[in-house]
């Protein structure tokens, strides 16, 4: 992986999860085992998650849409890293597969079958997320009809 692709990496994948899992983990409420397992063995101890709460108010579109989005957005940038921007008929059922995996996780919090409660807004924030991430990436983006 040349230094370019590191960043990119770096930029548009490790970061968007990293931010989106830190607010999930320290601005959420503790209804979910693994996050209340986090926060009694390790956030509590070293008081990170209640001065961080304490002293920072987000907004709940911040706290609940926004980490679907980001992971959205570096899934799909992700694939797209993977495949060198290269867009062939094997790369695309791979960007089809991360698109519809963002979009049918939250459409089933619809139903019984996984915990959660399903939100337009999340959804609006998927979406988003999957058009920013080819329209960051346009001019990287080649699009090959061959099967390379």
């Amino acid at each position: 992986m040349n230094i370019t692709y590191l960043k990119r990496f770096i930029i548009t994948v490790l970061i968007p999860i990293i931010f989106g899992s830190l607010i999930y983990i320290v601005f959420r409420k503790n209804n979910i085992i693994f996050i209340e397992w986090l926060h009694n063995k390790i956030l509590y101890q070293t008081d990170l998650s209640i001065s961080l709460v304490k002293y920072i108010e987000l907004h709940e579109i911040i706290i609940y849409s926004l980490p679907d989005g980001l992971w959205t957005f570096s899934l799909i940038n992700l694939v797209l890293i993977i495949w060198n921007y290269k867009i062939n008929r094997y790369s695309f059922l791979w960007i089809i597969v991360a698109i519809l995996l963002s979009i049918v996780f939250e459409l089933v919090q619809l139903t019984s079958y996984v915990k959660g409660t399903f939100d337009y807004i999340d959804l609006l924030f998927i979406i988003i997320a999957i058009f920013l991430s080819f329209i960051i990436n346009k001019k990287q983006i080649k699009i090959n009809n061959n099967e390379n």
